[in-house]
């Protein structure tokens, strides 16, 4: 018997006689785990649906867009109809202070209600894993500017980026990569938009840097990571191979806001050039510590051939190039074992990170991958189980889906935000307000802003969020997610054995702690549950004894249910 299923067993002897098999808790727990690892955090309803028809792998696939026909479901719709449509900032009036209809809460607002309601979790989770891979900012994302179209343009160039790595979240890295690319934001952010070799402009190495660094390669696997070595050249090259990219390429109406229009430089001529001086023919990566990736041939390009079909072609042929060297390979399927198995998965697992770039292929085959990833014995074994740490809105999202939050009587998009107050504040507490300046490879795990005393005052605002509406002065009504848990905790009482009207305090506390742990809590945890219920902290009134059918139940179970959420298990998963 294992230390946790001994710590099961002594909470059902607590409890009482009545208790599920060994194989029985076991197959929840890796239900449980499977779901946490896909999901923004485990719902009730999709568990137990899955533990009712014993469907998980097909739940897989389905999430995986394999089979089926998946949606963001109708809830999703309904709620993200009360956003604005993404504004055409070049209708805006030039020195209109207000940058249009949308705010950066708001863009916030609409990816948590994406995170919390929507039934295509692992689309969402890997738009926010590719959203962290090719980091932005709301606040670097466009022109500079406080206010009116500049603010409009970063905004609408944010949420244009988002949207098209949800697109592609599950196609190729390929496409990604492109997408990422040619985002107005990144073109901004690394300044890829201001990058060209004539007298208005100078080459700048930011977003090569990042290609080689961060998105495409890493430290490592490109050298730089190398005691006394710089690659200067190759960084050199490779940005004046890109430079132009964006010169001179309107869009539309948003023209004057996606080419560059600042012409500062004390030798610069209007009208301003067009065109990138040229650049000789040269080789990248043929330096010595470079030996291992492929030599690339970088052609000159004269002026009677700058134009922008041939600027993207030259773009595409060195991005298929770097994509096909085992070292991008290597580093960015290390990436998507360290998220969804362990930090050490790709070394601790030598057959499994070999099966994954057999699948990842030359252009990053992302669904071929996780399929490789999902269906391995590795994902499922139970070493792996509660041995990674939730980012910040991974923390507050579980908690909210944990218990089938509810976004009722929502009527536009103030509500909206007023319903998620809580959780905006804990990601602010944090560091990790989405869209805003994350680290440059996504948020760290071991943040101190993370697991700081404001952090976790936080979470517990929001658990306690919880149970306030059963408090003595609650809140007005629609100033929270709505939370049920007496069902929840009832249907887990079922499967353990027990039944509501008839629990005791030791059964609803086991059971609450198993719906959110599966037997990841202690002795200690259960005591205190149960002393919870039994002596109604809710009310104050000492050695009251626990009666499922009194009008303080529901009080006594909604502190219980904010305990579990304020543990420090609950960022486990």
């Amino acid at each position: 018997m294992t230390r946790k299923h001994a710590c099961l067993a002594l909470g059902l002897a607590f409890a009482g006689p009545l208790a599920p098999s060994v194989a029985q808790v076991a197959d929840l727990e890796e239900k449980h785990h499977v779901l946490s690892r896909i999901s923004f955090g485990v719902s009730p309803t999709v568990f137990n649906n899955i533990v009712t028809t014993q469907d998980l792998d097909n739940y897989i696939l389905k999430q995986m867009h394999m089979i089926g026909n998946v949606s963001q479901g109708s809830v999703t719709t309904a709620l993200l109809g009360h956003f604005p449509a993404v504004t055409n900032c070049g209708a805006i009036p030039v020195g209109q202070v207000s940058p249009g209809p949308w705010t950066e809460p708001m863009m916030q607002w609409q990816q948590l209600v994406r995170m919390i309601t929507s039934e295509d979790q692992l689309v969402e989770v890997m738009t926010y894993f590719w959203e962290n891979h090719f980091s932005t900012s709301v606040k670097r994302s466009g022109q500079p500017g406080g206010s009116g179209q500049g603010q409009c343009m970063r905004m609408r160039n944010e949420l244009i980026e988002n949207e098209g790595f949800r697109k592609n979240c599950l196609g190729t890295f390929y496409e990604l990569a492109k997408h990422s690319l040619y985002s107005p934001a990144m073109r901004f952010y690394l300044n890829l938009a201001y990058s060209c070799d004539n007298p208005c402009r100078g080459i700048n190495e930011d977003f090569f840097r990042e290609w080689l660094e961060l998105h495409l390669l890493d430290t490592t696997q490109f050298g730089t990571g190398v005691p006394n070595y710089t690659n200067d050249t190759d960084i050199q090259a490779g940005a004046a191979y890109l430079a132009g990219l964006w010169v001179n390429r309107p869009n539309g109406n948003d023209a004057a806001y996606n080419q560059v229009t600042s012409f500062t430089a004390p030798t610069c001529t209007m009208p301003p050039p067009t065109t990138c001086n040229v650049f000789p023919a040269t080789t990248l990566f043929a330096g010595p510590a470079q030996a291992h990736i492929d030599d690339f041939v970088v052609p000159a390009l004269p002026n009677n051939q700058w134009t922008a079909a041939n600027l993207d072609r030259r773009a595409d042929a060195l991005l298929r190039h770097i994509l096909k060297q085992t070292q991008s390979k290597t580093f960015l399927c290390s990436k998507l074992l360290r998220y969804f198995i362990a930090d050490d998965a790709p070394e601790s697992h030598p057959q499994l990170m070999r099966d994954c770039i057999a699948a990842w292929g030359d252009v990053g085959d992302i669904k071929a991958t996780l399929k490789t990833i999902f269906f391995s014995p590795e994902f499922r074994r139970p070493f792996h189980r509660w041995r990674r740490i939730k980012l910040p809105v991974e923390t507050a999202v579980s908690q909210a889906r944990a218990l089938g939050g509810q976004f009722q009587g929502v009527s536009n998009v103030g509500d909206i935000g007023q319903r998620l107050a809580a959780i905006d504040g804990f990601l602010s507490a944090s560091g990790a307000t989405l869209y805003q300046f994350p680290s440059p490879d996504g948020f760290p795990f071991a943040s101190q802003r993370q697991i700081g005393m404001a952090s976790y005052w936080q979470q517990g605002y929001v658990a306690y969020r919880v149970y306030e509406d059963m408090s003595p002065t609650p809140p007005p009504p629609g100033t929270n997610l709505t939370y049920k848990p007496k069902p929840l905790v009832a249907a887990e009482l079922n499967r353990l054995g027990f039944s509501w009207g008839t629990s005791t305090a030791g059964q609803v506390a086991l059971a609450t702690l198993q719906l959110f742990f599966r037997n990841r809590y202690s002795t200690q945890d259960l005591q205190v549950a149960t002393a919870f219920l039994d002596e109604d902290s809710a009310t104050g009134m000492l050695g009251t004894p626990w009666n499922p059918n009194g009008p303080d139940a529901d009080a006594r179970l909604r502190l219980v249910v904010a305990l579990c959420l304020s543990l420090p298990q609950f960022c486990e998963r």
